[in-house]
């Protein structure tokens, strides 16, 4: 067994990793366990830890069914919520907490393959805990793989004032310190909300709860037994062609609300169309404005290899999808037998057959972008950067922060025009 920690971090964190563990919980039966701790009465503990400034954050997650599962230690808490800002100060003690508590369930792990790191980018708790607590992985754990799922900002100006900074400050740190990201925003999983249910109008949950059967379909291949992407490195061997070029987008289908009773048997190209759908993706870039750089694709169900490679042949060969000159056009395919579950309650239910894609594409400049703009021009005008300068942040730090970015979207404009 090689074992996975994941670490949940900040309001989103902790909002999508009670999702996402609800959801595992239903399928742990079959599965492999390098996610769980394994008690002597054989009930299983997520191998997690559970991380944010508000008090009342962790008092609703021992609340909640998941809690029921978590040992005290399990859940960190600090005084009070940070209101969106990047405050060093606070977050240094909640992080400080974090690493003891991380180090007495790390020494229960005997085979450590790496990190899950889930956290917002635009918060300020997770913004600030997900810098410090990336930095203490690489340094602490240098052999380990650690990924990220990140919430990226879709309308800054939905977001608090200070949120251009508090990404452009995460998005920097991920260049630096995770091995693959994986980014989703609220406008794309609203789309798909917008799709399944006919509103767009729904609470946090709901969303979360969209994006943990996307999380079921990513870890299915190292939970269950499969030859696809088994262990956290081989999706960086996989996925990321040079080592800034690792942020993925995610693509799902088919969703399904359990008020509707009736539900399509897709055959497996009517899937694959599905997939590969701009309404399946989980963020609001447009991936027909990019290229591919690399592309795999998770099946879950009753579903056939062969006929999988086959629709994977066919969606490339009629070019609907468009790689870059140096990434041979392929789709890797991985199936797993064992079909997707879903939570009691959460207004979904699972389909016999799911796919998901993982996109490396340079379609995510778009991201980048509205982040970078933004930044810099309220960086120019100093606007509201007193409270970053109260916690000991350098102007420095923000410009280097913001070329970083720039450099980025120059770098895949530079892959698409060769």
């Amino acid at each position: 067994m090689r074992e996975i920690f994941s670490l949940h971090l900040g309001q989103a964190g902790l909002g999508l990793g009670s999702a996402c563990w609800d959801l595992l919980a239903l399928e742990t039966g079959l599965s492999l366990e390098e996610m769980w701790t394994q008690l002597p009465d054989h009930s299983l503990r997520p191998r997690a830890l559970f991380i944010d400034s508000d008090p009342a954050s962790g008092d609703a997650l021992r609340a909640s069914s998941l809690g029921e599962r978590l040992e005290t230690g399990q859940i960190v808490a600090g005084e009070g919520d940070l209101g969106g800002v990047y405050q060093w100060s606070r977050v240094k003690l909640i992080a400080e907490r974090s690493v003891e508590s991380m180090r007495k369930e790390l020494e229960k792990c005997s085979n450590l393959q790496g990190f899950i790191v889930f956290h917002a980018l635009a918060g300020g708790t997770g913004t600030a805990l997900s810098e410090l607590l990336l930095a203490h992985l690489k340094a602490s754990s240098p052999k380990a793989t650690i990924h990220t799922l990140n919430v990226f900002p879709c309308n800054l100006q939905e977001e608090s004032v200070v949120s251009p900074y508090n990404a452009l400050l995460s998005a920097h740190s991920l260049l630096e310190r995770a091995d693959i990201s994986f980014f989703v925003d609220n406008k794309g999983l609203g789309g798909i909300a917008k799709a399944v249910f006919g509103t767009a109008s729904v609470p946090y949950s709901c969303l979360n709860q969209i994006m943990a059967q996307a999380y079921g379909a990513l870890t299915a291949n190292m939970r269950f037994s499969s030859s696809f992407n088994a262990d956290l490195s081989e999706f960086v061997v996989n996925f990321v062609t040079y080592p800034r070029f690792h942020s993925c987008l995610l693509n799902h289908a088919p969703y399904f609300s359990s008020l509707h009773p009736y539900h399509p048997v897709l055959s497996t190209s009517e899937l694959f169309t599905r997939v590969f759908h701009p309404l399946s993706c989980l963020s609001s870039c447009s991936q027909v404005s990019g290229l591919y750089m690399t592309c795999g694709l998770h099946l879950r169900g009753s579903l056939s290899l062969v006929e999988a490679l086959a629709a994977a042949h066919c969606l490339t060969s009629s070019h609907s999808i468009h790689y870059v000159d140096w990434s041979p056009e392929t789709i890797r395919c991985g199936v797993v037998q064992e079909r997707a579950a879903a939570v009691l309650g959460s207004g979904l239910e699972a389909g016999a057959e799911t796919g998901l894609a993982v996109v490396n594409s340079t379609a995510v400049r778009e991201m980048y972008g509205r982040v970078g703009k933004q930044g810099e021009r309220m960086l120019g005008k100093r606007a509201c950067w007193h409270w970053y300068e109260r916690e000991g942040v350098e102007i420095g730090e923000m410009a280097e922060a913001v070329e970083s970015v720039k450099a980025l979207v120059e770098d895949y404009k530079e892959v698409e025009r060769h």
